[in-house]
C-alpha cells in the first residue's frame, strides 16, 4: 500500500494495488490522539472491473468518521471533496441517486462525525445533476458548479450565504449543450470553463463571476451542520446581492 500527500497538508490518498483512472474508493478522516481532525483519507479501489467509489475499505474505522458507506449499493457517484480554508474540516459534494434520477448532495465534517447528507436544492428536478465541483473562497464561502442532463444541458453554479444554498444560478446558454464545468476561485472571484457543443466539435468556454457582495459566513458551533440563518440575510429577500457577471 502506498501513501501518498496530495496538494498541501490535510489530505491523504492511499493507492491499493495498479488503479486505472481515478476512482474514489472510501472517504473518511482520521484524528489525532486527542480527537482533532488530522487528515482527509481517500481510498482507490477496484472490484474485478468495478470501480469502488465509497465503500469503506479499511476494517475497524469509527462509522461516524466514514462519508456515506452504503453510496454504492444505490449507485452514488464520485464525490467532490474539498477542506473548507476557515475552518480546516473538509466537505464533499456528489450526485446522489435518489431512485428517480441524480441529484446533488452534500455533507462536512463537524470535527466529531460527518454530518447528516443533505440535499444541494431544496426542489427536485427531473433531470440528472452531475459532476458537481466544490471549491472554496478565500473567507470560507462554499462554491459549486455542475451541469444538468436536460434536452439542452446547461451548467449551473451556486454557494452558500448564512448556511443557505442560493437558488441554482445557469451559467451557460440554455440554447446551447453545455457540460462537464471546472471551477477555480481566486479569493472572491469565480472563474467557470466548461464544454459546449459546436456540430462535431467541443470546445471550451469560459466566464467568471464575483461574491464580493456577499459576506463572510460567521462561525458555526461543531455538533451543527449549518450555521443559525435566523438572523442572516435571506437568500431571496433584497438584502442579498447576487454574484456579479464580469461582461
Amino acid at each position: 500500500m502506498n501513501l501518498h500527500r496530495l496538494g498541501r497538508i490535510g489530505i491523504v490518498v492511499l493507492l491499493l494495488g495498479s488503479i486505472a483512472g481515478w476512482v474514489f474508493g472510501e472517504v473518511s478522516v482520521e484524528l489525532d490522539k486527542k480527537g482533532r481532525y488530522r487528515d482527509l483519507i481517500i481510498l482507490q479501489g477496484m472490484e474485478g472491473k468495478t470501480p469502488i467509489v465509497w465503500r469503506q475499505v479499511r476494517e475497524g474505522i469509527d462509522p461516524r468518521l466514514t462519508l456515506n458507506p452504503h453510496g454504492d449499493e444505490v449507485g452514488d457517484l464520485s464525490p467532490s471533496v474539498r477542506e473548507n480554508p476557515r475552518t480546516g474540516l473538509p466537505w464533499a459534494v456528489w450526485s446522489l441517486n435518489d431512485g428517480n434520477d441524480y441529484e446533488l448532495a452534500f455533507s462536512l465534517f463537524n470535527g466529531q462525525q460527518w454530518v447528516v447528507t443533505r440535499p444541494l436544492e431544496e426542489r427536485d428536478n427531473r433531470f440528472h445533476d452531475l459532476d458537481p465541483v466544490l471549491e472554496f473562497t478565500s473567507g470560507g464561502i462554499p462554491v459549486v458548479v455542475w451541469w444538468r442532463a436536460s434536452p439542452v444541458s446547461q451548467v449551473f453554479l451556486t454557494f452558500q450565504i448564512g448556511g443557505r444554498w442560493v437558488s441554482s444560478i445557469p451559467v451557460s446558454d440554455p440554447a446551447v449543450d453545455s457540460r462537464h464545468p471546472r471551477l477555480q476561485v481566486r479569493g472572491n472571484e469565480i472563474l467557470i470553463s466548461y464544454e459546449i457543443t459546436s456540430g462535431d466539435q467541443a470546445i471550451s468556454k469560459s466566464t467568471s463571476y464575483s461574491l464580493m457582495g456577499n459576506p463572510t459566513p460567521p462561525d458555526c458551533p461543531p455538533e451543527e451542520m449549518n450555521c443559525d440563518i435566523s438572523d442572516g440575510p435571506d437568500v431571496d429577500g433584497s438584502s442579498n446581492k447576487s454574484p456579479k457577471k464580469k461582461q
